[in-house]
């Protein structure tokens, strides 16, 4: 997790994701930008500014009936956000959901961090709406759950 580094670490960690994030977003645009003129080029499109033909800023993440998502696919934020505080780069998350893009990951990433204290506090709900779910299902059947606790115990 990332609160687990140091807090020099922390700010480290933090501006190489902010430089890549950067990166990928003039590297986007620049792509963007080149589209357009061709399509200028080909007589595609209207005259007007660069701009007017560029698509509307995009959106990586989406909150459906209180989960947020990445837009397009069915992998949870969660996902993404606990595989950053574990460390992953957003290479290596990538290459941990192939249905993503880097694109997708990077912009993740950005959402979380841009909106950090609302993702942390609906994480934090979540993980409190397990840890009670885990105690009502362990209330129902004690037994069962001591004889599963027994079983990984080594033996002595």
């Amino acid at each position: 997790m990332v609160e687990q580094l140091a807090p020099d670490d922390q700010v480290l960690l933090i501006q190489i994701v902010r430089r890549r994030l950067a990166e990928q977003r003039r590297r986007v645009l620049a792509e963007e930008i080149a589209e357009a003129r061709e399509a200028y080029g080909r007589g595609e499109v209207n005259r007007g500014t660069v701009a007017d033909l560029l698509p509307l800023q995009k959106r990586y993440v989406e909150n459906i009936d209180g989960v947020y998502r990445l837009t397009g696919a069915r992998v949870s934020l969660d996902s993404l956000v606990y595989a950053f505080w574990r460390g992953q780069t957003a290479e290596s998350i990538a290459q941990s959901f192939p249905v993503l893009t880097l694109e997708q990951v990077y912009g993740a990433l950005t959402f979380y961090l841009a909106n950090k204290s609302e993702v942390d506090a609906y994480l934090e709900k979540g993980e409190e709406e397990f840890r009670a779910l885990r105690e009502e299902v362990h209330a129902q059947d004690p037994m069962f759950y001591q004889k599963l606790a027994d079983s990984r115990r080594p033996e002595a």
